[in-house]
């Protein structure tokens, strides 16, 4: 009855998990500058945690959480909530960076009012709620059945194909009606999400899931055209989202697909898949030159005008300006304006330091280095373990691993994290490497027991 009860539980926490993920995916690929979907999912995640704790009152499995998932999802969510505490006069003046606000708040008499850590709280506490549901999703994970773990990655597969299939249109079409945001790259693919660079990521770990899957089935001959065909949709897809960045993590993201190809086949059929792969980028290529898009795509490594790098110095300035404390995970935009060169001002509005690492930097101060340290550090020792201990689950890891990367690197020129959802698709990464990391401690343990 128990051991039914369990499984029950898992069936409906899978569903609920995959819905909120399918979710996550066509709604939450807006970010800051589109609040209201990213409430509408909010709002989602909590009616599916309703459903589910009403459909499964006695659903009890916290105890079968990694501990790395506790400690991470602690440390990802006290870092804000830290941050909006209010604080006395002599303790918030004499952060860095406040004197601006100090200046302000003695014009209105208001210099003596308790200021938390952030200097925008309304932002944190945005950015705050946005995160729990990537931890749920998280936490979630890690407790899932192998089986109800590998749809989920069908989810994400199948999202891909269809978020392909809505690029066409979105190219198809000169108008707005395939896209989901009104501040968006037109004349490239961005699927559901308001830019390319977001969108490329989605397809790239999309293409890695499919790798992933059809590694870990074992298709034989007949499956190849399947797969050949999957990875061509969403290399294209890729390629035609216009990303400079996306393009060139293509030199990562092969070699990655190789890798968990060569964990499930020899040598012999590896060649085949890896020649597959090949051949199969190089028909797009030339598929894509043929419609007149390769000269365009040429054309964003070529053309002049990016200001990222004006605008990672001014960022730099305004990090020193709050070092080592930070001034408030989401506050970018009121943090960074002061520090702004005016030979660099014009129409546009940065909301994003377009470096993630530069921003968590300049938010999180000292305390982002420690944070990030410690889940490097986490996932990549249940990653170790579950390598040497799982070889059959290689695959899996590779692509959560690999997805990870992909995301990190990106990271370095633009903000996968900050949407709610490549931050899903990082939380689903994260719980698949720490739940094979515990599913094997916890077999090695029941191993040395029964060698008592």
């Amino acid at each position: 009855m128990n051991k039914g009860g369990i499984r029950d539980g898992s069936r409906q926490l899978a569903w609920c998990v995959a819905a909120y993920l399918f979710a996550a995916i066509w709604l939450g690929g807006g970010g800051t500058p589109n609040p209201a979907s990213e409430v509408v999912l909010q709002g989602i995640a909590v009616v599916l945690v309703l459903v589910f704790l009403a459909l499964r009152p006695g659903f009890d499995d916290a105890r079968r959480v990694p501990k790395e998932a506790w400690l991470i999802a602690g440390g990802v969510l006290v870092l804000p909530l830290v941050q909006l505490v209010p604080l006395p006069p002599s303790v918030w003046q004499a952060l860095p960076g406040r004197a601006i606000e100090q200046d302000i708040l003695t014009q209105i008499g208001a210099e003596g009012d308790w200021r938390p850590w952030t200097i925008a709280p309304a932002r944190t506490l945005a950015s705050f709620l946005a995160i729990i549901p990537p931890i749920l999703l998280m936490i979630a994970v890690t407790i899932l059945p192998t089986v109800y773990q590998r749809k989920l990655l069908l989810v994400v597969v199948l999202s891909g194909i269809a978020m392909a299939v809505l690029g066409t249109l979105q190219l198809a079409t000169d108008d707005r009606a395939f896209r989901f945001y009104s501040e968006t790259h037109l004349g490239w693919i961005t699927g559901s999400f308001a830019n390319r660079n977001a969108a490329v990521d989605f397809f790239l770990i999309s293409s890695l899931a499919a790798s992933a899957i059809f590694a870990q089935a074992r298709f034989g001959a007949r499956g190849v055209a399947g797969f050949v065909a999957v990875q061509g949709v969403l290399l294209a897809a890729a390629l035609l989202t216009g990303s400079r960045a996306g393009i060139l993590l293509l030199a990562v993201a092969l070699p990655l697909h190789v890798a968990i190809l060569a964990e499930a086949y020899p040598a012999t059929r590896r060649r085949g898949f890896t020649v597959s792969i090949v051949l199969t980028l190089s028909l797009v290529f030339v598929i894509i030159i043929g419609w007149g898009r390769g000269g365009d795509i040429l054309a964003r490594f070529t053309g002049d005008g990016d200001l990222r790098s004006l605008l990672w110095c001014d960022a730099w300035q305004a990090m020193l300006a709050y070092w080592p404390w930070g001034s408030g995970i989401g506050t970018f935009q009121p943090a960074f304006l002061p520090y702004e060169r005016l030979d660099a001002v014009d129409y546009s509005f940065p909301n994003r330091a377009h470096n993630d690492w530069l921003e968590l930097l300049m938010e999180a101060g000292l305390f982002g280095i420690v944070l990030v340290s410690a889940i490097l550090v986490l996932l990549i020792g249940s990653l170790r373990r579950a390598w040497q201990k799982a070889p059959l689950d290689r695959p899996i890891l590779l692509l959560a691993a690999g997805s990870l990367l992909l995301m990190g690197l990106h990271s370095m020129v633009d903000y996968p994290f900050r949407t709610m959802a490549l931050a899903s698709i990082g939380a689903l990464a994260a719980g698949l490497i720490l739940s094979i990391g515990r599913r094997e401690a916890l077999a090695e343990g029941s191993d040395e027991e029964i060698g008592r």
